[in-house]
């Protein structure tokens, strides 16, 4: 006895068991997702500071970092009272030091990841001009040590255990 399947049924099971199949097998998507969220929100750092200098007022860091108004959920942090308050309690690693001058360069770093992904790229760097890049590792250490403030930072990062995440 033979059975007549409706043809629009048989097209609803192909689709469902095309579904099936490409679930299992599609590579997944958050990686990328993650990286461009983060440089989403480093852009968006580096855009309020910039904001910050447009009236030209002063081109000198403050030493009270909160005079930025950066939103809190880019930065994880309500303490922002001064740079390393800022830098150990915010997923990134900021630069400036009180009283240098905002340049706009893009060669002179605003702020880093502490936490890096596990594949490539592992670190994010937001610059003075306002734009996001990636870097290596290499590249990174330097950054970390690249003064003895930096490297202060870096080491009362590490021996106080945060390990904050740049994206929760």
């Amino acid at each position: 006895m033979k059975i007549n399947i409706d043809p629009f049924l048989k097209a609803l099971f192909l689709l469902i068991i095309f579904c099936v199949i490409a679930a299992f097998v599609s590579p997944p998507r958050h990686r990328g997702h993650k990286i461009a969220k983060m440089k989403s929100r480093l852009k968006q750092i580096g855009t309020t500071v910039a904001m910050y200098y447009s009236d030209g007022s002063t081109n000198k860091y403050p030493s009270d970092p909160s005079a930025f108004y950066i939103d809190e959920s880019l930065i994880y942090t309500e303490k922002t009272s001064n740079w390393m308050e800022i830098s150990l309690n915010s997923p990134y690693l900021f630069f400036p030091n009180e009283g240098e001058e905002y340049t706009g360069e893009a060669n002179k770093p605003l702020a880093i990841n502490w936490e890096h992904y596990n594949i490539p790229p592992y670190y994010q760097v937001i610059w003075e001009d306002g734009h996001v890049s990636s870097v290596s590792e290499e590249e990174a250490k330097k950054l970390f040590h690249s003064s003895v403030k930096n490297s202060l930072m870096t080491f009362l990062y590490k021996m106080t255990f945060k390990y904050n995440e740049p994206l929760q």
